[in-house]
């Protein structure tokens, strides 16, 4: 297994989320785009790297979309990052669930054959522990089984609780010293109203037959989210 990457390493993040149509504005696609921003300010990160099997994702907001960082993810331009890397690269698999036809496979031979550390980030092993509400699919279970197996591969795995963390030792049978919790951060999109935003006429312009105290909910309906 490879060494595990330090503060000297730089990243490069397969953001190939932000191409799924099923799921590129929602939470995964979200977390993937919010996370990558917060690396690239750190100065941490060298590529952002999408899936050449896959459509570019053009409605990408403009400042990933615009990035001189965006490219392909091909051995030509891996080998290009990495030639002018300051130091050794580290693959960050930022999802790494994506079922699509042309995401099944393993991380590319590019990266495995050079002995990059591996990274991925987990948010869930839902279908692992609820086996029985994914019943119904056979196909995508198999594909999600074989997709568990990166989790394995992983030099250090990223979850977004310290349940996650828990599940993936338990259901997985990795190694705890190879688990973080990182927890979400919330992006400066979303703040609280500022004088001269008058929020309420803002509903009101909006929503005219919202006229009672409600609760806001933003998930959708899963009997697991209580929604």
């Amino acid at each position: 297994m490879t060494p595990a990457p330090d503060p000297a390493y730089r990243l490069v993040l397969d953001i190939q989320a932000t191409q799924n149509p099923a799921h590129a504005h929602r939470g995964i696609g979200r977390y993937v785009r919010e996370h990558a921003r917060a690396l690239i300010r750190r100065g941490a990160v060298d590529a952002l790297l999408l899936n050449p099997h896959l459509p570019f994702p053009r409605e990408l907001d403009a400042d990933l979309l615009c990035s001189p960082l965006l490219v392909w993810n091909t051995m030509s331009e891996l080998r290009a990052v990495a030639a002018a890397a300051d130091g050794p690269l580290a693959y960050h698999l930022m999802s790494p669930f994506e079922l699509g036809a042309h995401a099944e496979g393993e991380i590319p031979t590019h990266v495995l054959h050079h002995d990059v550390p591996l990274v991925a980030t987990l948010y869930d092993l839902i279908p692992l522990v609820e086996p029985e509400r994914y019943a119904g699919d056979p196909e995508r279970m198999r594909r999600y089984r074989v997709r568990s197996q990166l989790l394995a591969q992983a030099d250090l795995v990223l979850a977004i609780s310290d349940y996650t963390a828990r599940t993936a030792v338990v259901h997985l049978g990795l190694d705890p010293a190879r688990v973080a919790t990182i927890g979400a951060g919330v992006s400066p999109f979303f703040h609280p109203a500022t004088p001269g935003d008058a929020p309420a006429a803002v509903l009101g312009r909006n929503l005219p037959g919202l006229d009672r105290p409600y609760v806001l909910a933003v998930a959708g309906g899963e009997p697991r989210k209580n929604t």
